[in-house]
């Protein structure tokens, strides 16, 4: 019903989902360079014209093909997150689809197994606050409404992936975004497409809680990758490889199959070295027991709604220094200390002020930006 009322023109704030994309477009593990944990923040703001609508730059405009449709894509996560998000009025989770799937396994039944890989998954599952389970997937395009069509219906196969049944079931969108330059008589545009699936996991009441459990802890994994954690946030992130079959398998990267495969002692033991070097560059903050990473960044000018002139962008992300705390005791029991250092719900909250964005995900963790 929302979609049938939404208005021709949409507000979307681009800090917020640059803000989100940074945080979306990181894995949950096995990523220890991660260069985009702050990069992917910050690297688009001037890429958007100076115009009343969101347009693309005449600069990146000339990009290479490649880099070109980098940019799209990551516009079109971004964007597509952040307005889905806003109808919804907020989510508790957004978790990555091949990994929520990888979690839940892939369903049984006397029929052929559909054919599996990570092309067959949708980008992002997101639990609403009033707990309804929604499947987006997000597509984005500079080269015009005929492409994205040919895109968004790739889209309708990956989105596919999973089906939301009964009281639990939200939303299962393909939304597009289609930029347009300064240049272009046309502006640029959100498209939504609402298809119908057959799936390789299906959520219902029957296994409600332990879907709700695999979004908590992917939630959590992200945020531990994000503050350097990727070792750990691994074993946060993933299931005991004892008890995926050879379908989820498929699912998973050659990198994570080997780490999944691997010694659990040799594992765990380069979780607790990667614990010992990482907080030693953490440093704590009063900000309710936050251990904090800051990153100040030196920007082309950007001109602020505010009028002023920003140069510099400073990004601080904050983890719970508690909950890191107790997984340095060598608590193997991942699952135990996450309910143990969060007991009650978490829930996604981004709010921009001035020049001031910040995402929290409850008492966890924190991502911020500043402009000055």
């Amino acid at each position: 019903p929302w979609g049938l009322k939404a208005q021709p023109k949409q507000i979307v704030d681009i800090g917020q989902s640059l803000l989100l994309l940074g945080a979306l477009t990181s894995p949950n593990g096995l990523s220890a360079g991660s260069p985009e944990r702050y990069w992917a923040c910050v690297r688009y703001f001037s890429a958007c014209a100076a115009t009343d609508d969101l347009r693309i730059s005449l600069p990146f405009t000339n990009l290479d093909p490649h880099q070109r449709g980098i940019l799209s894509d990551d516009f079109g996560v971004a964007l597509s997150v952040n307005w889905l998000v806003e109808q919804l009025g907020g989510a508790k989770n957004i978790v990555d689809g091949r990994q929520f799937i990888v979690n839940m396994g892939v369903r049984k039944s006397k029929k052929k197994i559909p054919k599996v890989g990570p092309g067959k998954c949708p980008d992002f599952v997101i639990e609403d606050k009033n707990g309804l389970m929604h499947v987006l997937e997000c597509k984005g395009t500079q080269s015009g409404r005929s492409y994205l069509d040919r895109a968004m219906a790739t889209g309708k196969e990956q989105k596919k992936g999973i089906r939301i049944e009964g009281g639990l079931r939200g939303e299962s969108l393909v939304i597009g975004v289609l930029l347009s330059d300064e240049r272009s008589r046309s502006s640029s545009r959100i498209v939504v497409v609402d298809p119908e699936p057959p799936a390789l996991t299906v959520v219902n009441a029957r296994n409600k809680g332990r879907a709700q459990e695999v979004m908590k802890r992917l939630s959590f994994a992200k945020a531990i990758n994000l503050s350097g954690f990727s070792r750990l946030a691994f074993e946060v992130a993933w299931p005991d490889s004892q008890g995926m079959g050879d379908t989820e398998m498929k699912l998973l990267t050659p990198m994570e199959r080997r780490s999944a495969m691997s010694d659990p002692d040799d594992r765990w033991r380069a979780v607790q070295a990667e614990l010992d070097l990482e907080l030693e560059g953490l440093r704590q903050e009063d900000q309710g027991a936050f251990s904090v990473k800051t990153v100040q960044v030196e920007i082309p000018a950007i001109k602020l709604d505010s009028g002023e002139i920003a140069r510099r962008l400073t990004i601080r992300r904050g983890i719970s220094a508690p909950a890191v705390l107790e997984f340095s005791q060598d608590k193997r029991d991942v699952r135990s200390v996450l309910e143990q250092v969060a007991p009650g719900e978490q829930a996604i909250s981004i709010v921009t002020e001035g020049n001031h964005s910040r995402l929290d995900y409850g008492d966890l963790f924190f991502s911020e930006m500043i402009f000055d």
